[in-house]
């Protein structure tokens, strides 16, 4: 199993990659600067790997972690901002609204106006992929060659 999500760039430096695109996007309040996060993602994950797990990284396995870190981080960021505007408007920290949260986060796709607004909404997942393969996947190969051992 360990070798099957290796293949497909997931490992601790996926993880460290993907926290801290998240992490930079969720701080940082300019989304302008969203590609900055992406860069700070492939080359995390690829630092990760190849400086405290002393891993030799392949273009591949550098361009797989670059793109699934940045495109994990960037879909998280958005689902959290998504799900903390409901959770200020309504109320899921007091206790008696508890309950609430698993429906929220089920139903959250369900929750559009239009189809229009569905569509839009998965425009936007569709650049964001694209985001991360053009930028995420050569910051990943870019990463494996400049920390190499």
């Amino acid at each position: 199993m360990k070798e099957l999500l290796s293949r497909f760039g997931i490992s601790p430096g996926f993880y460290f990659g993907a926290g801290l695109t998240t992490a930079f996007l969720l701080v940082v309040p300019w989304y302008w600067l969203g590609i900055f996060a992406v860069a700070l993602g492939a080359f995390a994950a690829t630092w990760w790997e190849t400086r405290i797990l002393k891993e030799h990284l392949t273009t591949r396995r550098g361009a797989a972690l670059g793109f699934n870190s940045t495109f994990t981080g960037t879909v998280i960021a958005v689902l959290i901002t998504e799900i903390a505007g409901a959770f200020y408007v309504e109320e899921l920290w007091r206790l008696e609204n508890l309950y609430r949260i698993p429906p929220l986060i089920a139903t959250k796709g369900l929750n559009f106006d239009s189809a229009e607004s569905w569509y839009i909404w998965m425009a936007g997942l569709v650049l964001i992929a694209i985001v991360a393969g053009a930028v995420g996947a050569p910051l990943g190969i870019a990463g494996a060659k400049l920390f190499k051992r």
